[in-house]
């Protein structure tokens, strides 16, 4: 497997400081790994990691949700970062986990091999129907005060024929072939469909990954 791709690590917090979960991950020297936020703390905390810091300019808000909005920004847009677009892949990790690279590197092989331009890992429990998703979500006090903006975007989708059984996705982690045709129509769509669904990005994902043909699994392990 080459090593040394043309490969950038993200990951990405905003809001609150005392909001924040961010752990910063060991740095592969072999490959730029950049954090994007609107908390200068958080960016000096990830500069003095290794990360390079993106400033997302935007208010910071104590309010959980709005500062999630946000950050789905960064999540699901790398291509409107001039830092990240120039990159010939991405990939995406909560800022809680610790991305494996030589997973990564094995995993762009495959993700070319199947003309894919979208990697991202199964949900290691949910199985086969996003309202188990729904449920599980209703579960967290951030996604349970969206609850009514949720089911009009669920029944929405399975009025356009879309449906409840579906692939289920886990959004903690994605690769991204930035040069393929079909990425920024991926990445647009469901940044549109986060905002119709709310904050619980992964019920738009597994909705929007019905349209696209492009998407494949990346292995378990892939962030620990």
């Amino acid at each position: 497997m080459a090593k040394n791709l043309n490969l950038a690590i993200y990951s990405t917090f905003c809001g609150s400081s005392k909001n924040s979960t961010f752990n910063p991950a060991p740095v592969n020297e072999n490959y730029a790994h950049y954090f994007i936020s609107n908390n200068e703390k958080i960016l000096k905390k990830a500069k003095n990691s290794g990360w390079e810091a993106i400033f997302l300019d935007k208010e910071i808000y104590d309010d959980s949700t709005k500062s999630a909005y946000q950050a789905k920004f960064a999540k699901a847009m790398p291509h409107k970062f001039n830092e990240l677009k120039k990159y010939d892949f991405t990939f995406y990790t909560d800022d809680k986990l610790i991305p494996n690279i030589t997973k990564i590197e094995n995993s762009i092989y495959e993700l070319n091999n199947s003309n894919s331009c979208f990697g991202i890992r199964k949900h290691p429990f949910l199985k086969n129907n996003i309202l188990f998703e729904f449920g599980e979500s209703m579960l967290q006090s951030r996604y349970k005060v969206e609850w009514e903006k949720t089911v009009e975007y669920i029944n929405s989708e399975i009025n356009n024929g879309y449906k409840l059984e579906s692939q289920m996705y886990w959004t903690s982690a994605i690769l991204r072939n930035m040069k393929h045709e079909d990425i920024n129509l991926i990445n647009e769509t469901w940044y549109n469909h986060i905002q119709k669904c709310g904050i619980e990005c992964q019920i738009s994902f597994n909705f929007i990954s019905q349209r696209f043909r492009s998407i494949s699994l990346l292995p378990d392990d892939i962030c620990d």
